[in-house]
């Protein structure tokens, strides 16, 4: 068997960190905290007297978790009628990215001809309602692929009568 790591030549059994698999071309890379050393694009050829198989490239990647900032948020103030827009900004992560908009008790915030998310996550009023004040609209950002949701600071709406 021969490894190559991104494009070149790769060695396993030179890292003592990696423990070869007997018999067999596989490796295990050993978590030691340190992992982020061994990302790139691995790929397997095995020979015989057939020729060459090659494995698909493999990418080994090891994820942050992603985290909105910290942040003050000032009240929106909006007129009653007006539009208003909620901006959730997510922190890059792992695709696919997933947003949810819901108040700090986990209700999701209902959406309708009125009330929408757009493609980047933003939740948008096209009137603001009486009945939209409230302090604490949420946007949760999800990263399944780590198993990772993270909370965007809550944002407060205060509509007031025109």
């Amino acid at each position: 068997y021969r490894w190559t790591k991104n494009g070149q030549y790769f060695d396993p059994s030179l890292d003592p960190r990696i423990t070869k698999e007997d018999e067999s071309g596989s490796f295990i890379i050993t978590n030691n905290g340190n992992v982020t050393e061994h990302q790139g694009r691995y790929r397997c050829y095995a020979s015989n007297k057939l020729g060459t198989a090659m494995s698909e490239e493999i990418e080994f990647v090891v994820p942050h978790v992603p985290k909105f900032p910290k942040e003050k948020i000032d009240p929106i103030v909006v007129k009653e009628g007006d539009p208003v827009v909620l901006e959730c900004n997510p922190p890059k992560g792992i695709p696919p990215l997933q947003i949810y908009w819901m108040t700090l008790g986990l209700q999701h915030i209902e959406q309708d001809e009125r009330v929408s998310m757009g493609l980047n996550g933003n939740l948008y009023f096209s009137n603001a309602l009486q009945k939209d004040s409230r302090r604490d609209y949420c946007c949760y950002a999800a990263f399944p692929r780590i198993r990772t949701i993270v909370q965007k600071t809550a944002m407060s709406v205060v509509v007031q009568s025109s």
